[in-house]
């Protein structure tokens, strides 16, 4: 069984929120299904249980971080050096962290390890330095034209290769 935290804050954030009374709340899931602790394969997810007035203090917390969060090219910048430094390790055999997170992940949403592996094993293939750009690309309305509702489902369904391929 797998053990890990079912949240991140800023360590600053952490030590004014988290204190040793803090209670905590679990779940454990294998291939991204509920089950019991401690059941072989299953990956247990621990969070705080906050009251009203810490989470009302968390938020305002959280609002003053983002405020101090670099944006720009800084962010892509640093963006990209922690993708590439993570990628690194991911993409390593043997590797404790990766070992970790081919552990827990399929645990948590259900891919197979075999799916996670290949998934780390590809990261050297994605261009980083491309990722900025992505952002700021904006569809025109073409492909909306061709998005149909799905029946009872929520939301529309998107085009496809073939459908905008007449129209090009």
């Amino acid at each position: 069984m797998a053990t890990a935290k079912g949240y991140w804050l800023p360590g600053w954030i952490h030590q004014q929120i988290i204190t040793e009374s803090t209670p905590f709340q679990s779940s454990t899931f294998i291939d991204g299904k509920p089950c019991q602790p401690h059941e072989a394969g299953s990956v247990t997810a621990h969070w705080p249980l906050l009251t009203r007035r810490q989470w009302k203090q968390l938020l305002q917390l959280l609002e003053t971080a983002r405020q101090q969060a670099p944006g720009g090219i800084e962010y892509w910048d640093r963006l990209g050096t922690a993708l590439r430094t993570v990628g690194k390790r991911m993409t390593q055999p043997g590797d404790p962290l990766r070992e970790q997170v081919l552990r827990a992940v399929p645990g948590y949403t259900g891919y197979s390890r075999a799916m996670i592996e290949l998934t780390l094993n590809s990261l050297e293939m994605m261009s980083l330095d491309q990722m900025a750009g992505a952002y700021k690309l904006e569809l025109d309305r073409l492909p909306s034209r061709d998005w149909a509702p799905m029946g009872d489902l929520p939301g529309q369904l998107i085009y496809t290769y073939e459908t905008i391929l007449g129209k090009l």
